[in-house]
């Protein structure tokens, strides 16, 4: 049994691979990013909602909104007009990319967690004097706990990834 879930997942990963490949291949570089979470980066904070280009000599201090108007760039075909601009715009747009990969990371390990601790519950309470089904519960408790270590975790990666940038 055992080997047919090695074999379903050996083989989900290169067409799960394959039907990433054409949004790669196509994807275009955008010349601009609109931040979902703040970000702050060289003393700057970047609200969430601008828009983001780049540009040599803008400065984006204090940007909250639709303010400067500096660049204009288009990442899906319509001419968005850039809320700020900034030289250092790429990373800043990586950082946000990590921030919010790494947010979902978290809610859905939370909400794993939780679900691990209600079976583990679950099972220690119905497993009826069965060792064998104690031990399940309990095993369910510890990955759990072991997942909301990694949940707690993955909230510490930009702020490592900006230190090594």
């Amino acid at each position: 049994m055992k080997d047919y879930k090695k074999n379903i997942f050996l083989f989900l990963i290169p067409v799960l691979s394959l039907m990433a490949m054409p949004g790669m291949v196509f994807a275009q570089p955008l010349q601009c990013c609109k931040l979902s979470s703040a970000v702050e980066f060289d003393g700057q904070t970047f609200s969430s909602g601008i828009w983001l280009a780049e540009h040599q000599n803008t400065n984006c201090d204090g940007v909250s909104g639709n303010e400067i108007g500096a660049v204009t760039c288009s990442p899906t075909n319509a001419n968005i007009t850039a809320s700020c601009a900034t030289p250092k715009w790429g990373i800043i747009c990586l950082l946000n990319s990590i921030i919010t990969i790494t947010n979902w990371i978290f809610y859905i390990l939370v909400v794993m967690t939780g679900f691990l601790v209600i079976l583990g519950g679950f099972t220690i309470a119905t497993a009826g004097g069965d060792p064998s089904n104690v031990d399940k519960g309990k095993n369910y408790i510890l990955y759990a706990m072991v997942g909301l270590a990694v949940a707690l975790l993955s909230r510490a990666i930009p702020a490592v990834v900006k230190a090594l940038v």
